[in-house]
């Protein structure tokens, strides 16, 4: 029997930034051409937020799970019945203010590390290459939250990068230890975008191949 190879280094790469600059963009330009993370999965403390608003409210799909946090992106603001009426980004809002209270402001983030560990653990029999290698988190949430994701993968494996626009206002989160990067989205075309990311962080776009001896 082959010797099972270990699993490598996880990576994560959070995209912060203000409401407009371009973050989701970021995050699939970054997940389809970043050599040094692909493969990769692209997460969102809010995904991990809603999925848990809708069991809450008992709304689950045909496999009996959550229904997806995208469930309702195009009805945010129209009255649904499924939440006595209130709009989803009510229900949501909501929502989030109760899990901060109640269970604290990291709590998007350990949910994160639930899923991240439930991912590598499907992984733990596939082949190297064929391995998720990478999460990028492309929302906002309380420090703490990020904070829980960083001691579960490791600083040194974790960068930021901040996304500046005209018109917008953003602030990097305080994670002492992470790499951190700054681009600024120029706003005319996702080619310009991504030119502008690969000059600013140019780490994300490069395979490192590390030989063990």
């Amino acid at each position: 029997m082959t010797p099972q190879q270990p699993m490598p280094p996880f990576k994560a790469l959070f995209i912060t930034g203000g409401t407009g600059t371009g973050r989701r963009t970021a995050a699939k330009i970054i997940a389809e051409g970043a050599m040094g993370l692909r493969p990769c999965v692209v997460d969102a403390f809010y995904f991990e937020l809603r999925e848990r608003c809708h069991a809450a409210y008992k709304l689950f799909d045909a496999q009996r799970l959550p229904a997806p946090a995208n469930y309702f992106d195009e009805q945010l603001d129209v009255p649904s019945n499924y939440f006595g009426g209130k709009t989803p980004r009510y229900a949501y809002s909501k929502f989030a203010r109760f899990v901060n209270d109640a269970m604290g402001p990291d709590a998007p983030g350990l949910w994160v590390t639930q899923r991240l560990t439930y991912y590598r653990k499907l992984q733990e029999k596939m082949e190297p290459e064929k391995r998720v290698r990478a999460v990028i988190i492309f929302d906002d949430a309380p420090t703490p939250s990020y904070e829980a994701v960083v001691k579960y993968i490791g600083a040194e494996h974790c960068s930021q990068l901040l996304v500046r626009r005209d018109g917008t206002v953003s602030l990097a989160v305080d994670l002492p230890g992470v790499r951190k990067s700054e681009v600024k989205n120029p706003g005319d075309t996702i080619a310009g975008f991504e030119t502008a990311i690969r000059k600013a962080a140019p780490h994300l776009f490069i395979e490192i191949v590390t030989t063990l001896p």
